[in-house]
């Protein structure tokens, strides 16, 4: 058998003695850990990257002020945006905004997508960028507001890396609807924690708390919201978009409780998973070692030993 130990922050944390076999060292790095907000009142922010039907308009938000169109009630547009992502390695991500799906005959939706391959000249309209592929790996959460058919429906979906995580009809018993008759902005709030755990909140509703997903972290990742309508069609207006990729984020570097590291002896050739959720000051790099040589390319949070030190 084989035994594993920590290696953090410059000291050994023994899971299991004798001997470090296996080390992680995980380091702050240097970004801010506030939220970037955009109001978008002074038109297009620089950072930003938009195509398709997306514009910005001056006047005509919640509070009267400029928004992000996506696409207003015509058939047959579709437009998107391309967030700044400041880190090579995004672990966690909160992303907050307002949306009002509105006007029209209702269709067809909108979607968030983070991963390395999003185009930056199409979009995936309400499904998402890419939904089924598994790699590279993605983040997506589906806004519908029109069934199609064949197994669709109205409402909100969690994919991680092509696997349905969650799918919430929505319109329903306390729900709120995506599409407003009335013209109404929702708050939307999306929270995904290192830990792999989501919190999705739809017009002051929570309709996930906590759920794994099993996300493990993405490299070069791009973010993007795409919306677009059909022969049926809607408002997709965006407002007070907020991202923050070190959501939580404070005090001195440690190994969080939910750091999946127990089980630290092993037999050789058995498959193995070992992740770590470091709390303090983030974001955070990440380096997996033996015997104090670094692993090449275990640079994230997850480490998947297949034939473990065989």
């Amino acid at each position: 058998m084989k035994s594993f130990a920590l290696l953090h922050s410059r000291h050994f944390i023994n899971l299991s003695a004798p001997g470090a076999l296996l080390a992680l060292i995980a380091g702050a790095s240097a970004l801010s850990a506030a939220p970037r907000v955009f109001d978008f009142n002074t038109g297009l922010p620089p950072e930003l990257t938009v195509f398709g039907s997306a514009v910005v308009t001056d006047v005509g938000s919640h509070d009267d002020s400029g928004f992000l169109s996506l696409t207003d009630a015509v058939a047959s547009k579709a437009g998107g945006v391309r967030f700044p992502v400041p880190s090579a390695h995004v672990d966690q991500l909160r992303f907050k905004f307002k949306a009002r799906i509105s006007d029209g005959t209702q269709a067809d939706g909108f979607s968030l997508t983070l991963s390395p391959d999003l185009s930056l000249t199409a979009g995936g309209g309400e499904n998402g960028f890419n939904p089924t592929l598994a790699n590279p790996p993605r983040f997506i959460v589906g806004f519908d507001t029109y069934n199609n058919g064949g197994g669709d429906f109205v409402g909100i979906t969690v994919i991680v890396n092509g696997k349905v995580i969650a799918a919430i009809p929505t319109g329903v018993d306390d729900i709120p609807p995506l599409y407003s008759d009335l013209g109404e902005w929702a708050d939307v709030d999306i929270d995904l924690k290192r830990s792999g755990k989501l919190t999705l909140t739809y017009g002051g509703v929570k309709l996930l708390d906590g759920v794994q997903t099993g996300f493990e972290g993405i490299d070069n990742a791009l973010l993007g919201l795409d919306a677009r309508t059909g022969t049926i069609f809607e408002t997709h207006w965006f407002d007070d978009v907020s991202i923050d990729f070190t959501a939580g984020d404070s005090g001195p570097l440690a190994i969080g409780p939910e750091s999946e590291l127990a089980g630290s002896t092993v037999f050789e050739g058995t498959s193995v998973r070992l992740a770590v959720v470091p709390t303090g000051a983030g974001p955070f790099s990440y380096q997996w070692s033996r015997d104090g040589t670094p692993i090449d390319g275990a640079t994230r949070r997850v480490l998947h030993l297949s034939g473990a030190l065989a």
